[in-house]
């Protein structure tokens, strides 16, 4: 599958403006009208508004899964109610490149996740959605926030598998969407029947050419 370009709102990026110093900000990403416009947060700078003028061109840059993307855009124009927002001009091409050692293949499987081990007394399971996968781990779609380097217990019912496969993952990034949030997991399992299963679910994704 071919990767297309992603502004979904609540995309975290950076934008930098060479003619401002210390010209990096972070802000988010909150729409987009295809071919036209980008809208952003307005970049603060010591909880102050920074100064932006309409043509000024600056440096997008932010992560989307596992691409390191990023592009040139002007600043078209402002809003300050209700909240301050910046329009960009739609970019024109985005350069992006590929941060991931392992192929990725898109997927849409349920499953359930903790942040103790099943078995444990008092042990919260929530459900999500994986995304997408490779032999080394998986985006997860989930309603909850994890924090970064915590342990997940993560139990996938793998198509035509008799038993879910309950796998130890750790959180590497976790990323709010409009209504959701994106967590990136690496698979800390140890256990060969878990790289196993995972292995031949994804060659047989790798024989119907499915790719992110």
């Amino acid at each position: 599958m071919d990767w297309q370009p992603n502004f979904s709102p609540g995309l975290k990026l950076i934008v930098e403006f060479p003619s401002i110093f210390n010209n990096k900000f972070n802000s988010f990403f909150r729409g987009f009208k295809q071919n036209q416009y980008i809208i952003i947060d307005h970049p603060t700078q010591n909880n102050l508004l920074v100064q932006l003028d309409e043509g000024m061109v600056g440096m997008v840059r932010y992560i989307d899964t596992g691409r390191a993307c990023g592009f040139m855009s002007e600043v078209q124009g402002f809003a300050k109610r209700p909240y301050p927002l910046v329009f960009l001009k739609y970019p024109e091409s985005i350069e992006s490149s590929n941060l991931r050692k392992e192929d990725r293949y898109p997927v849409r499987l349920d499953a359930a996740f903790s942040s103790q081990k099943g078995s444990e007394p008092g042990s919260e399971r929530f459900t999500g959605e994986i995304l997408n996968l490779s032999k080394n781990g998986c985006l997860l779609s989930s309603p909850n926030p994890f924090s970064i380097k915590n342990t997940l217990y993560l139990i996938v019912p793998f198509p035509e598998h008799d038993v879910a496969v309950d796998i130890e993952c750790e959180v590497k990034n976790c990323q709010k969407t409009s209504d959701t949030y994106h967590i990136g997991l690496i698979f800390s399992d140890s256990l060969q029947a878990v790289h196993s299963t995972v292995a031949a679910y994804l060659e047989k994704l790798k024989s119907l050419r499915v790719r992110a």
